[in-house]
Formats: C-alpha cells, structure tokens, sequence
C-alpha cells in the first residue's frame, strides 16, 4: 500500500459508535471468537467495524458525515480492502510457498476473509454481481465454501456452521449464475436445518455476530432466509 495506515481520531471513533443497546455493538464479536481464524483477520475484523458503523451512520443519520470524515471513511475502506487481499502473502508461513497454495491450510479462514470482501464489494466498490470483481469474488468464495462442505455439515461445530451461514447469506445476494445460486440455497437450507433455526428472527439474532446491519441489508437477507427455508419442497416440486 501507498500510505501508512493511520487509526480514526477517537472524537471520529465517538461520533460513529452506535449506542449501548444497539445490536451493531454485538457486530464481528461472534465471528472474530471462531477458534480457526487467524490473529490477523481477527485483527482486521474488528477494524472493519468501524468501517460499518461509517457506513451505517452515514446512511441512517440525518446529520451524517462531513467530507473530512467521508474521506477518512473511504480511506479506511481501502484500507481494509487491500489488507484482506494481502495479509495470506506476508504471512511467515506463506514464504517459499506458491501463491496458489497459501490459502489451502485454513478453509474456514478463507471463507471468511472472502466473504468480508463480498460485503466490501457490494457495500463501497458497488461492483455489480454479474460483472468484473463481483463475479469474481463470488466464484471464488462458492469455492471455499466447496471446501468446507467436503466434511459433511452435520460434523462440523455449531460455530463453523454459523460462520458458513453468515457467508452463505452474502454469496446468494451476490449471485447472478442461477445454477450457482441454486448451489449456495441448498447449502443455506441444509445448516438451517441443522442448526433448528425456526424463524427469521432467530437467524438474525445470530447474524448480528457477523458482519450484517440489519438498516441496510435486512430486508435482503429475510428474502434469501424464505428462500432457503423452502429449497426441499420448491426441489420437490421442479422434480
């Protein structure tokens, strides 16, 4: 990267933080406690809350942010854009090894720091589904997703199987290919099923965990959840 990272001005930080009851508060706590991501996403996932709670404060609040502070929020953005692009090759572990075969160690961690550049995508680069980075970052977030479902579901942990919810949820709002997208609701509903979610709200009480506002992306993500729930009997009837 070009520049020093540099930390939000805590008066900044003050300003964006949602209030003590918010669900915002619980946002990436869940997610940066799953036993198998590394140091360093963790670290990075709880930096890119506050690129959220921007977000999110941005689009809710009526005074919302100056150009001072929607420069520093685009530039924080970047920022953790580039760091999850980046950090699997400067790791100590990853020296001497081809770049192919850095991210083969840690399924779940790939899962995850390609589902937070999904929400990146969608959220600040806007790159529409069916094109260019969109597609891209879909194709191959459905691939390491492939690879944690090659152990069956039903041995994997309950916190393992949130976390592929969480990514299954983004990966089906970005998903253009209809043969893809059939793909990742299967794999929605199987861990539905598997984690006795009975209703929406139930689910988003998890989801709050992850990285998901429900001010933004809520009315989405109830659509795709629907949609999950009835995979079996909308597969029983196309058969």
């Amino acid at each position: 990267m070009a520049w020093e990272p540099q930390a939000l001005p805590p008066e900044v930080r003050e300003k964006i933080e949602p209030p003590p009851n918010s669900q915002l508060r619980h946002l990436t706590k869940t997610l940066c406690a799953n036993k198998h991501l590394s140091s360093k996403l963790i670290s990075l996932m709880q930096e890119i809350r506050h690129v959220f709670f921007f977000e999110i404060f941005n689009r809710t609040d009526a005074s919302g942010l100056s150009n001072i502070e929607y420069e520093m929020f685009l530039m924080k953005a970047h920022e953790m854009e580039y760091e999850l692009l980046d950090y699997p090759y400067r790791e100590p572990e990853a020296e001497g090894v081809s770049d192919k075969d850095i991210l083969k160690e840690n399924p779940i961690e790939s899962v995850a720091r390609l589902t937070a550049l999904s929400y990146f995508n969608s959220c600040f680069v806007v790159s529409p589904p069916e094109f260019g980075t969109g597609r891209a970052i879909t194709k191959h977030l459905k691939d390491a997703l492939a690879k944690c479902v090659v152990q069956p579901l039903s041995e994997q942990s309950h916190e393992d199987r949130s976390l592929l919810a969480w990514a299954a949820f983004i990966s089906i709002s970005g998903a253009w290919d209809q043969t893809l997208r059939k793909w990742l609701v299967e794999v929605l509903h199987n861990i539905i099923v598997l984690q006795y979610w009975r209703s929406w709200e139930e689910v988003e009480s998890v989801m709050h965990g992850y990285l998901y506002a429900g001010q933004l992306h809520g009315h989405i993500w109830r659509k795709v959840w629907f949609e999950a729930q009835s995979f079996s009997s909308i597969c029983e009837i196309d058969g």
